[in-house]
């Protein structure tokens, strides 16, 4: 089974609204395709998408996913928003059809991929945004039964 972790695209800074409505910058939703492209032309066929429901995380899945053939079941779900613990999104991914991608926020990305794969709750991984792994997950998911396949920058797509 695997699991795929993204970060959003890149963002604009701030939004008059507040941080949950900040927008992907055009460069950001560029992108964010072309990572979908690269991502297509793998032939991965993702059975769901769960994703923060905040504007950024949105308008990446809209851009990751509008350059597949394939359509998912696609979830917003606030246990993925900004500031969400590693086992609120454990829990949501776990109620997803697999495989599926999570898009979210850092340092919840980096702080879920981390606990999937067997690390400390402090533990880092660098997800800038648009980066995005692959976790290949054996026994059910829970903490510790993941292996990080790859790690892959939206630059090296």
């Amino acid at each position: 089974m695997m699991v795929y972790v993204m970060r959003h695209g890149h963002a604009e800074a701030v939004h008059r609204d507040g941080d949950a409505h900040r927008e992907l910058t055009p460069s950001g939703r560029s992108a964010v395709g072309s990572a979908g492209s690269g991502f297509a032309a793998q032939g991965v066929r993702l059975q769901s998408v769960i994703a923060s429901p905040f504007v950024r995380t949105q308008q990446t899945v809209e851009e990751f996913g509008g350059k597949r053939n394939a359509r998912p079941e696609i979830l917003s779900d606030r246990r993925i928003a900004s500031g969400a613990h590693p086992d609120a999104m454990m829990e949501a991914v776990a109620e997803m059809p697999l495989p599926t991608l999570v898009v979210g926020h850092m340092p919840d990305v980096s702080s879920f991929t981390s606990w999937l794969i067997g690390g400390e709750l402090g533990t880092r991984l660098v997800f800038e945004p648009g980066t995005m792994a692959c976790i290949r997950v054996i026994g059910g998911l829970r903490r510790g039964s993941g292996s990080l396949s790859w790690l892959r920058p939206v630059s090296q797509w």
